[in-house]
């Protein structure tokens, strides 16, 4: 059983009651300076550029950001436009990531767990991409003639074809496919990006663990040896027991790190007009070191809290940072989107006795901050929903909202003026003119035989304890 506390509850307000007495003459000169950014505010992006984050929370980012820790995601507050956004259990990456890239929720895009248990061996697999049932928004908008780019996300192995380019998720190291949970190998049964030689084109870009400096963890943690020892040569281990949490943070910040070079490489070099990318630190981190952030709720050693507890606010600002670079190099007349398709806070959970217990956990109370072209600044939403990512890019890029999707546009985040100089249209489905004969590249079709046939039952999709 799992528990809001009452803090969280605040989450849905549109309010920012800590931010905005702050700022208030700042926010009148931000929206100024918004409205003048672009020489029509009517104009379609020229790129959209969506960065997930994994349980992020959105209450712990607005309080940050009112103290002035996170500078960048103050000013997405005050120049452009947020919405609380809700998700539906279970939260497991691969259904959220669905959800959001399909504007559909579980009963209809059938993704609804981590793994599949594959029926020829018994062996346990990511979800892979043919268990999807309907289109994604990248697939849509490059039927449009745009190009996209998917770097990294949950739910996109193996990589489909689409107008660009695709890098799917478990194409480099990383907790998912490090975990034991995971005794599948990904790379002998599909392609890990499409066009395959984008994988050679973006090599150079892969770290691993062991090149990761000690200076560099010494921001988040004080490690001792046996720590750092966990960090640099101990397997994972389960990620649902939490087996390594040295080892899962340092896997997780070399495969942002990879995810964010390659996504802002597509981005320079080829200039797609959608790309979307994601972060995991904040979920490889807040499980185990949350506990040390709040010590009044949760009994930590004195000596653990010194060492561990400021982990999750340098997440936070680290995360901040990659937002204000984004922010520096996006061309002009672009958007930025923030999403996090689920939160993290305290709550409660049972202990080995089936005694409820504070825990923090995560929370289906994600959020959306929108900046930029055809952003209201200023604009706020009372609620939404995880699907309700998809159908607000496609009207963002004039692209018509398929009228069987279950989200819906978050009207109130966009700039009037360019609503009413694109009317959101319908169509009735854009699965009608999906050919999914040729959704994978001819090369990988035999190497994804295990993949298909199990997903073609459909697949029995179980997170493995």
């Amino acid at each position: 059983m799992n528990e809001r506390s009452p803090r969280q509850f605040s989450l849905a307000l549109p309010a920012w009651p800590r931010v905005l007495p702050r700022v208030g003459l700042v926010l009148l000169i931000g929206v100024i300076s918004a409205c003048s950014r672009s020489v029509d505010r009517t104009q379609l992006p020229s790129q959209i550029f969506v960065l997930g984050v994994d349980a992020f929370s959105p209450e712990l980012v607005q309080e940050l950001a009112g103290e002035g820790k996170l500078p960048h995601f103050a000013r997405l507050l005050e120049e452009g436009a947020f919405a609380p956004l809700r998700a539906e259990d279970p939260l497991k990456p691969s259904q959220l990531w669905t959800t959001a890239l399909t504007g559909k929720g579980p009963a209809t895009h059938r993704v609804v767990g981590e793994y599949i248990v594959l029926p020829r061996d018994g062996t346990h697999a990511r979800t892979p991409s043919s268990a999807r049932t309907t289109q994604t928004v990248m697939q849509i908008v490059g039927s449009q003639g745009h190009t996209v780019a998917s770097v990294g996300l949950p739910g996109t192995w193996p990589a489909e074809v689409v107008n660009g380019f695709v890098v799917a998720n478990g194409y480099r190291p990383h907790r998912w496919t490090e975990a034991s949970e995971h005794d599948f190998d990904l790379e002998s049964v599909g392609l890990t990006t499409y066009p395959p030689y984008l994988a050679d084109e973006i090599q150079d870009l892969v770290h691993g663990v062991d090149e990761l400096p000690r200076e560099d963890v010494a921001r988040f943690f004080v490690f001792n040896e046996r720590e750092f020892e966990m960090l640099y040569d101990s397997p994972l281990g389960s990620l649902h027991q939490r087996d390594n949490p040295p080892r899962d943070f340092a896997l997780t910040l070399q495969a942002d790190r990879t995810n964010l070079a390659v996504a802002r490489r597509l981005a320079e070099r080829y200039r797609p007009r959608l790309v979307i990318t994601d972060l995991e630190l904040p979920a490889a981190v807040e499980p185990t070191f949350w506990y040390f952030m709040e010590p009044d709720r949760y009994s930590t050693p004195r000596d653990s809290q010194r060492r561990l507890g400021h982990a999750v606010l340098e997440v936070y600002r680290w995360v901040d940072e990659q937002v204000g670079a984004l922010l520096e190099i996006l061309p002009s007349g672009s958007t930025l989107v923030v999403v996090a398709p689920s939160g993290f806070g305290d709550g409660s959970k049972l202990d080995p006795e089936g005694k409820e217990v504070p825990a923090p956990v995560l929370t289906a109370e994600g959020g959306i901050w929108m900046w930029g072209q055809g952003v209201v600044p200023g604009g706020r939403a009372d609620a939404g929903n995880l699907a309700d990512l998809t159908p607000t890019l496609l009207a963002l890029l004039d692209l018509d909202v398929g009228g069987d999707m279950d989200g819906s546009v978050l009207r109130s985040l966009l700039d009037p003026l360019f609503v009413e100089a694109h009317p959101i249209s319908t169509v009735e489905s854009w699965d009608e003119d999906w050919d999914q004969e040729h959704r994978f590249p001819d090369v990988a079709k035999p190497r994804t035989d295990a993949a298909d046939s199990s997903a073609a039952a459909p697949p029995t999709q179980e997170t493995k304890p």
